[in-house]
């Protein structure tokens, strides 16, 4: 077990709708490239931006390193992606 570990994520009501646009979104993704009319993703991930407030110790043969649990925030910020799959 690595209760420290978790996944997350959101998905809303899964309806008619929802796998309508699912299902058109998929056929845009599955056509032919065309230099003409190019498919662009976009996505965004916010971040926060942190400092070790205490030096890491760092790993050793047989031996992980180690993380003091407190941090320093120095901001947030915004990642964002466009690409051309």
């Amino acid at each position: 077990m690595k209760p420290h570990l978790k996944r997350q994520w959101c998905l809303g009501k899964i309806t008619a709708e929802f796998i309508a646009k699912m299902e058109n979104l998929l056929q845009i993704y599955s056509k032919a490239y065309d230099p003409y009319f190019p498919v662009v993703c976009f996505d965004e991930r916010p971040c926060q931006l942190i400092d070790d407030v205490l030096t890491p110790i760092l790993p050793t043969p047989g031996k992980p390193a180690k993380e003091d649990y407190h941090y320093k925030r120095n901001g947030t910020c915004v990642v964002l992606m466009a690409i051309e799959p």
